[in-house]
């Protein structure tokens, strides 16, 4: 009689299985810890508290830079300038920057806080010496300071250290700090305005240094605390390339490096990406560009414009009061954004916000067509445009974040970064010479940009989503 055999698994096979199985979970399980994984807490701080202070330092001259320009024998053009030139300064400043860093956050950081603290010392004492240009020259050489924005947005997308599910949270809190730093700014900048003011004559101390020897101090301090409490990612070694040409002689020409950084960086790697990224890759550095255009516009509009307007007549310190209180009201709303953003996608957060700043374009146009513009008007206008496009500025990298390969973190943040310069440098300039094209244009341009940049969404609505949070 045949006798029947039957198979049993192994021991071996069954402990195999079993392994694979748990290993299976185990992937699913780091998959998600690496989703929800966050920075250092202090070096997380460090960088939030530079956003804020670049910020500050921005926008605290605002009130006073159009009468500080005047007073030294400047224009309004200059007074734009003065706004927009450490924006253009850090543009240059991106690849040695970039360089320097050696694909870390600490040398920048620290380079960024003594930049800015001479940058303010040599606005403050251009006053004591009656050189109008030592006002520019101070600005330029706080652009390395403001290069760091690029390197804040990009500290908080970096694959090595935050998770796909936790980068839109802390763009929002770069976010909240943009805001802060739009509120206490200009408040600021007003308040030591009157302070300076009733102090007397004095040439080192008054309405127009002050800010200058404010923030020259909170930079120095900021750089040693940032020397004691910031910890920098795990860096790779990277091997660089010998520094010589195609014919194998040393680079002497710098705008050949620069050409081709621009070149291996970012035209070649564009050209190998999907259709997909490309169009959404396009479609936030226009973004970028027209958000910041607009708030650079509204930056150089809100003195140079109030202060002759019908209706509005403001000093520089009610002017100063005026775009603080912007903040304020949109500040609020930008903290319930913390928590809401978890749950949002970001596409959703583009088209709302949007039309939020729209509305705001709209209504001061239709104002000042109708010749019917006051200060209640005037600051909701402002309340909308900063609460909308401030909204839009930091989401732009977050969700490239999401859509490109993680090896496109750095380019990606070069890219919305010289967008972001480009447009604040040009917004600056535009919003200055409104006294020469008139306001009706200069408001209506703004709004043209972002109806145009509203609706590019819509063919790509499909493309722009991603995970939440």
């Amino acid at each position: 009689m045949a006798t029947k055999t039957v198979t049993t698994p192994t021991v071996q096979s069954q402990l195999t299985a079993t392994d694979t199985a748990i290993s299976a979970d185990v992937d699913v399980d780091l998959d998600r810890e690496d989703d929800f994984k966050l920075p250092k807490r202090s070096s997380l701080a460090c960088v939030l508290v530079c956003n804020l202070l670049i910020q500050i330092s921005y926008f605290i001259v605002i009130p006073t830079s159009s009468t500080y320009a005047k007073s030294l024998g400047g224009t309004n053009t200059i007074s734009g300038a003065i706004i927009g030139v450490p924006t253009a300064c850090a543009a240059l400043c991106l690849a040695p920057m970039l360089r320097i860093s050696k694909n870390g956050y600490g040398r920048p950081l620290k380079i960024g806080c003594l930049a800015m603290a001479l940058g303010q010392f040599l606005y403050a004492i251009a006053d004591r010496t009656g050189w109008l240009y030592l006002i520019l020259i101070g600005r330029i050489v706080s652009g390395p300071g403001q290069v760091y924005l690029m390197f804040g947005k990009r500290f908080c997308t970096d694959p090595r250290q935050v998770g796909l599910r936790r980068r839109a949270t802390l763009a929002s809190w770069l976010v909240l700090t943009q805001a802060a730093g739009t509120m206490i700014g200009p408040f600021a900048g007003a308040l030591l305005y009157r302070i300076g003011v009733s102090s007397g004559d004095s040439k080192w101390w008054n309405g127009y240094t002050a800010p200058g020897w404010l923030m020259m101090g909170l930079w120095l301090v900021f750089f040693v605390v940032v020397n004691w409490v910031f910890e920098d990612v795990q860096t790779e070694i990277v091997q660089e390339r010998p520094e010589s040409d195609t014919d194998g002689h040393p680079r002497r020409n710098l705008l050949f490096r620069f050409t081709l950084f621009w070149q291996d960086e970012l035209i070649t790697p564009i050209r190998k990406l999907q259709r997909r990224q490309q169009a959404v890759l396009a479609c936030m550095v226009s973004y970028a560009t027209m958000a910041f255009f607009v708030l650079g516009t509204w930056e150089a509009f809100i003195p140079s414009y109030s202060k002759d307007a019908p209706g509005l007549k403001l000093t520089p310190f009610s002017s100063g009061i005026l775009f603080a209180l912007g903040g304020v009201a949109a500040f609020p709303i930008l903290v319930v954004n913390l928590f809401t953003v978890r749950k949002t996608q970001e596409r959703h957060t583009f088209l709302s916000a949007s039309l939020v700043g729209v509305v705001g374009l709209l209504i001061q146009l239709i104002t000042q067509v109708t010749g019917k513009v006051h200060y209640p008007s005037f600051y909701i206008s402002w309340v909308l445009v900063a609460l909308g496009f401030n909204l839009l500025t930091t989401l732009t990298f977050a969700l490239l974040s999401k859509q490109l390969p993680k090896e496109w973190n750095l380019r990606s943040s070069l890219i919305i970064q010289t967008g972001n310069y480009i447009g604040r440098v040009t917004g600056a300039l535009w919003g200055g010479v409104n006294g020469k094209v008139g306001a009706n244009t200069t408001i209506g341009l703004d709004l043209a940009f972002a109806g145009i940049a509203a609706l590019s969404l819509l063919p790509l609505w499909t493309f722009m989503k991603a995970k939440t949070g």
